[in-house]
């Protein structure tokens, strides 16, 4: 079963405050008397490089289940991981060090093998999460959204 990938508001304007300020750090030489082609050429080109970082990113993104295996994809980062070594799966958590294969905060982390985590986003993450209890009913399952301390006030 084949999942995409989640971009949330969170990088979407990451990216777009770094391309902003690389159009502003050109325009700023440019007014400066800095004529160099290379910069009036990427201040021009900055503007459409957004949509197509985002669908990049929006098509290049994704997780993929088959029998033994979770493959995931996101840019360079490529890979798979077998389900029978997941051990615990984190929901509704993001992953600030570490090997990251997501586009969004609050994703999945996959905890597998001895040591091994990866961040992930599916777009769907209940679906993703059931389709991996599915091949393996031993994954420990936190969710971070619900609380587990409960006190009742009088």
């Amino acid at each position: 079963m084949k999942f995409k990938n989640r971009i949330d508001v969170f990088f979407v304007s990451t990216l777009l405050l770094v391309i902003l300020a690389f159009v502003y750090a050109s325009i700023t030489e440019y007014q400066k008397g800095n004529y160099s082609d290379i910069i009036i050429m990427l201040c021009i080109g900055g503007i459409p490089i957004f949509p197509l970082l985002l669908l990049i990113f929006k098509r290049n993104g994704r997780y993929e289940i088959n029998h033994d295996f979770m493959h995931y994809k996101m840019l360079l980062l490529k890979g798979k991981i077998k389900i029978s070594d997941i051990k615990r799966i984190e929901v509704n958590k993001t992953l600030w060090v570490g090997l990251k294969a997501s586009s969004s905060l609050n994703g999945l982390i996959i905890h597998y093998g001895k040591y091994d985590e990866i961040a992930i986003s599916p777009e769907k993450q209940d679906l993703f999460v059931n389709e991996l209890l599915k091949h393996n009913s031993n994954i420990e399952l936190v969710d971070h959204k619900r609380s587990d301390c409960q006190t009742d006030f009088p």
